[in-house]
């Protein structure tokens, strides 16, 4: 029983890691690229 609400947990930790991380590197990538973006001619 015990064994199943570890898995769990490290599940959960897994995908909110994921979750967290996507969202900082989206937001730094976004900030590069609107850096380094030309105005349109």
């Amino acid at each position: 029983m015990i064994k199943r609400f570890v898995i769990a947990f490290i599940l959960l930790v897994l995908v909110c890691g994921g979750i967290v991380g996507f969202n900082l590197f989206r937001d730094n990538a976004m900030q590069q690229f609107f850096a380094t973006m030309k105005p349109p001619a």
